[in-house]
């Protein structure tokens, strides 16, 4: 079985959290529900850090309708991605005590502010504070510069939705209206980021696209907690003011986004959910495939952005059409993943290899989209191979911290 494939969870299941921690309580849900499937590391390491004594006071705050009056320290005990007046170090989040003095916070806003636009990576500043045009944006005082300059539309992933595969991240694309695979229109493309599935064959090259996940780090909420969350357009309001995020925002626009995702209609053949706790996910790729199932994902980022040599491919049930649910984040304060079905797909491991030494450096995962007919014409898969929809299928890796789940081999 490939390492990469099935990376064990069994390092995480003995490493003496609590008996009443949340991700304890995760493990015992995991061999109830999934028995036979094996997650990957990263997945436990998202769990909430939250224990059982912190969901029970957190719990009670959501009740009596004060959670809003405690969003600082909920933010740094749940490890969530509240952005609104945070700044690098941590020491100073949204609801902070000293926030209550004007004088204080415009300091703090500023130092924030600071931090998040020096020591680029690349040296220049990526963000306008005009992130969408026409609107009143208050300055968020965002961690870093580099974390938001290259989401793609507040998805880590090529895949969700067939919405965000072509561009990095600017906070422009927040007051578009919403992309369907049926409108999308390619604005510019990663070379390697789409390509044929003759291409995944031993001994072939391709330049491999960047894979890396690019969304700040967050952590699940115990699906007590989450499922008590309000977690839709219509609710938003009462979310952002829970959340201390302004209206008008760029924060508030990315949430707008992702619920508007989350709440489209699944096109034809797709089943989708939007989940925000490991056991929502896990409820509904049983919902899909059943309790007997794998999940993949790309082993590391190695080999990003450098041409690649193909070693030895593996596909799913015999390279055969295959049913699978890819799972990709979404930009929420909490973790979201927008999980969904589509049809007639075929799912690869290939031992990605060094040009130089031809040495295994990564196994990546590969979806296969073999029915885009429903696909715009503009669509940025066409743009890179040069087709219309419907004449070919199309390719993708699975994204750092991306998922694809598929039915256990008998």
């Amino acid at each position: 079985m490939s390492r990469c494939a099935i990376l064990l969870f069994s390092n995480g299941e003995n490493n003496g959290d609590h008996p009443f921690a949340a991700k304890a309580s995760l493990l015992r849900f995991r061999r109830r529900a999934l028995p036979d499937a094996r997650l990957p590391p990263f997945l436990l390491q998202k769990a909430s850090p939250l224990n059982a004594s912190s969901v029970a006071l957190f719990s009670l705050y959501l009740k009596n309708h004060t959670l809003s009056d405690h969003i600082a320290s909920f933010c740094r005990a749940a490890e969530l991605f509240c952005t609104h007046t945070a700044v690098r170090n941590g020491k100073a989040m949204a609801g902070s005590s000293d926030f209550k003095n004007p004088k204080v916070k415009k300091l703090k806003q500023n130092r924030a502010n600071d931090n998040a636009f020096k020591n680029n990576s690349n040296g220049s500043l990526q963000i306008s504070r005009n992130y969408a045009p026409g609107s009143k944006v208050k300055d968020e005082g965002f961690a870093t510069s580099s974390e938001f300059a290259q989401y793609g539309n507040g998805f880590n992933s090529p895949s969700v939705a067939f919405t965000s595969y072509s561009f990095k991240f600017t906070f422009k694309n927040y007051a578009r209206n919403d992309i369907t695979f049926s409108n999308y229109k390619a604005m510019s493309v990663e070379a390697g980021k789409f390509f044929r599935e003759n291409l995944l064959v031993q001994g072939k090259t391709l330049l491999m696209p960047e894979i890396k996940d690019f969304m700040p780090k967050r952590s699940f909420l115990p699906a007590s907690l989450a499922n008590n969350l309000p977690f839709s357009t219509q609710t938003l309001p009462e979310l952002m003011k829970m959340f201390h995020i302004p209206e008008n925002s760029s924060m508030a626009a990315i949430m707008a986004r992702t619920l508007r995702q989350c709440e489209r209609a699944a096109v034809k053949g797709e089943i989708k959910k939007c989940v925000r706790s490991v056991e929502s996910m896990a409820e509904f790729v049983v919902s899909v495939l059943g309790s007997k199932v794998e999940v993949l994902t790309t082993e590391s980022t190695a080999g990003s952005g450098h041409n690649v040599s193909v070693g030895a491919v593996m596909g799913k049930g015999g390279g055969k059409i295959t049913r699978s649910v890819s799972c990709h984040q979404s930009l929420f304060p909490f973790l979201v993943y927008y999980c969904h079905s589509v049809p007639k797909v075929r799912v690869y491991q290939a031992a990605l290899l060094s040009m130089k030494e031809e040495k295994k450096i990564n196994e990546g995962v590969a979806i296969c989209h073999l029915d885009t007919r429903q696909w715009s014409a503009k669509h940025a898969a066409f743009v890179a191979l040069g087709h219309e929809p419907g004449e070919i299928e199309v390719c993708h890796w699975i994204f750092e911290n991306d998922l694809v789940w598929v039915p256990l081999a008998a």
